[in-house]
């Protein structure tokens, strides 16, 4: 794509030379603006690649890359509000994202060889405040980089860390690190290579895998604003620079552990004095029903905004958190599955599995599952509960064959670890369909029994493999139906009642897995499975995901429900 946007800016004339005057590169800029935004970031994200290949003195490049990047801004802040949609679940639009993506790492290429260029035929002293922007903008593409990798669940590689530290380095040497200029002309803050470098270390190291997109990049944003609090030295504070960054190409930014040998070159960041402030903007956020305007970019909820600074002071104290359950290592493989309608059909397949019913034995067709469930539901057919189970290898065998009748009912997953509350997936080559908070099912390749989770944090390694991180919702469930008496709901005696697919959870407390949306302390609900039904009181939703709500009940004892 990128060769052939560049053939296309140079067909007779040499591109330097429409780079070389200003009146030819205005001219060039105006043709640029004529595009749609993701063509002008790729078109310029091509001049950027190309900045080592044209016949550009060292002001005249300087002048060209200045220009186009300035120009460049409204359509990145066009397509970066694109990047994520208006649902819930946040998902990313890729071909923005990779738009996105290509102008950052050609910004910093160009950028990187502008100053290589500078360095070696300008005067010494020549062009020093236009040195300092181009570093000043080389590192903000890095961590844009960063940001933008972090918002896909993904670990930055370790030459994009390696990157960040040489330009550090480089500047540091003359000054340029330090140096407060205008990241852009019409640019509010002032920032540094120093400013740019911390805020993106400090998003690398930030508790942000259970985090959504937006959440990530109004960290980003708050971080910028805040950078000029923020230190890096050769000594450890636990408050102002609890986090190390090693010397050497494959070092990765963590925080500093008590007993941990010093090494030479180990430098220590952190917030610094920023904790000050980070209080105020909680006990802001905490009465507010608005983000700050400068966190709008961002698109985040006044919700999701404070769930970000409450998670920021708590990783940033003396005391940071830690993991409260003992996990054991787990091996082998796990059958998941989501979407909530979906899910009840697996755990009413797996409740009449266990009663001895299958495919094989009621001959049924694939295309008469749906039949088969409604007949179940409406209870033609006796509730599993009532009937003596099978053994669990016959049980294991009825389920399969309902299971074999749906097209990819189920994903394969690999079992890291367990404990009493979550589990620790690693699943390769996952859809895009994976979320923070959504609800997912999952049971062991020899148990018949379906089992439910929420998706709590999610990382994406190489080779796009994803580590996921699962809070399990105790206990047993079974497929259920929900309906609400609009009459008694007060939307007038002629509704007829709404009923949604359901499933509960047999546990200390009795909880109801249902669609979002539907819950209200002062509704009348019922509840159904088989030929049982029982008026309940919902009581409080305990989670609220993005699929899914768990909502604790009471039965109402009444004749009608006995």
């Amino acid at each position: 794509m990128l060769k052939w946007i560049a053939s296309k800016l140079k067909p007779d004339a040499a591109l330097s030379a429409r780079l070389r005057s200003p009146k030819t590169l205005q001219a060039f800029v105006e043709a640029l603006c004529a595009q749609m935004p993701g063509e002008i970031l790729a078109s310029v994200s091509s001049v950027f690649y190309q900045a080592s290949t044209l016949s550009l003195d060292p002001a005249e490049l300087v002048r060209a890359l200045d220009v186009l990047d300035a120009g460049a801004q409204h359509p990145h802040a066009t397509l970066l509000g694109q990047l994520v949609d208006n649902s819930p679940r946040q998902v990313l639009a890729e071909p923005v994202w990779n738009a996105l993506y290509e102008y950052h790492r050609a910004r910093h290429a160009g950028y990187s060889t502008a100053l290589a260029l500078l360095a070696a035929k300008a005067p010494a002293g020549e062009h020093a405040r236009d040195a300092a922007v181009m570093a000043c903008r080389a590192m903000n593409a890095l961590g844009r980089q960063v940001l933008l990798l972090r918002m896909r669940y993904q670990e930055p590689a370790l030459d994009l860390t390696a990157s960040m530290a040489s330009l550090a380095a480089v500047s540091q040497t003359d000054a340029r690190a330090v140096a407060l200029v205008p990241l852009y002309p019409d640019g509010a803050n002032a920032t540094s290579v120093e400013r740019e470098y911390l805020a993106a270390l400090l998003l690398q190291v930030a508790p942000a895998a259970n985090w959504l997109p937006a959440q990530q990049h109004a960290l980003y944003l708050w971080l910028r604003r805040h950078a000029h609090h923020f230190q890096m030295m050769d000594r450890y504070d636990a408050l102002a620079r609890p986090f190390v960054l090693e010397r050497g190409q494959h070092a990765k930014p963590e925080r500093w552990l008590e007993g941990r040998a010093l090494r030479p070159g180990m430098r220590f960041f952190g917030p610094g004095l920023s904790h000050a402030e980070l209080r105020a903007e909680r006990e802001q956020a905490s009465g507010s029903r608005a983000v700050p305007d400068w966190i709008e970019p961002s698109q985040v909820s006044p919700a999701l905004y404070r769930e970000l600074l409450d998670a920021l002071a708590a990783q940033w104290s003396s005391a940071p958190p830690s993991r409260r359950h003992r996990r054991d290592p787990g091996k082998g493989d796990i059958l998941v599955a989501h979407d909530l309608a979906h899910i009840r059909r697996l755990v009413a397949f797996s409740e009449m599995a266990r009663t001895g019913r299958s495919l094989d034995y009621d001959r049924f067709s694939a295309y008469a599952l749906n039949s088969m469930l409604k007949a179940r539901d409406a209870g033609e057919l006796r509730s599993p509960t009532s009937l003596a189970e099978v053994a669990p290898a016959e049980a294991l065998h009825n389920l399969v064959t309902y299971e074999r009748a749906l097209e990819q009912a189920t994903e394969t997953w690999k079992l890291l670890d367990m404990s009493d509350e979550g589990l620790g997936i690693e699943a390769a080559g996952a859809g895009a369909w994976l979320s923070i908070g959504m609800l997912i099912a999952y049971r062991q390749p020899e148990s018949v029994a379906w089992a439910l989770a929420m998706v709590r944090r999610l990382s994406r390694g190489r080779g796009e493999t994803l580590r996921l991180g699962l809070h399990k919702l105790k206990g047993r469930a079974y497929a259920a139906r929900l309906t609400v008496d609009t009459a008694k709901a007060g939307r007038g005696s002629s509704e007829a009642p709404l009923q949604y697919d359901a499933i509960r959870l047999a546990s200390a407390v009795p909880c109801l897995i249902v669609p979002p949306g539907i819950f209200s302390p002062s509704w009348r609900y019922s509840v159904s499975a088989g030929k049982r039904w029982d008026c309940i009181q919902v009581q409080r939703c305990v989670d609220c995901g993005l699929d899914f709500e768990r909502i604790e009940y009471a039965l109402i004892e009444t004749p009608r429900a006995a």
